[in-house]
């Protein structure tokens, strides 16, 4: 987990569009499965979103976080600071 949560804050950046769609798999994946400790990788994953940034491709990856957490009924186990 914590290489996943270190790949996904420092290098997701870095990424290619097909290496990105990968790791979102493997996210939904875990959620699936309810893994220990997704909570801190979904929100490695949120802090990607770019504020303000209404380009197709940011609120694609808005959507998809978002469908991922409806779609699974996931409700993180902590509370984001504002």
């Amino acid at each position: 987990m914590l290489e996943l949560k270190r790949l996904i804050l420092d290098k997701h950046h870095k990424l290619l569009e097909p290496a990105k769609k990968q790791l979102f798999w493997l996210l939904t994946e875990l959620v699936k499965l309810k893994v220990p400790d997704i909570d801190t990788l979904i929100a490695a994953m949120m802090r990607h979103i770019v504020g303000g940034d209404v380009s197709g491709k940011n609120i694609n990856f808005i959507t998809a976080i978002l469908r991922l957490l409806i779609d699974h009924k996931y409700v993180p186990c902590y509370v984001f600071a504002t």
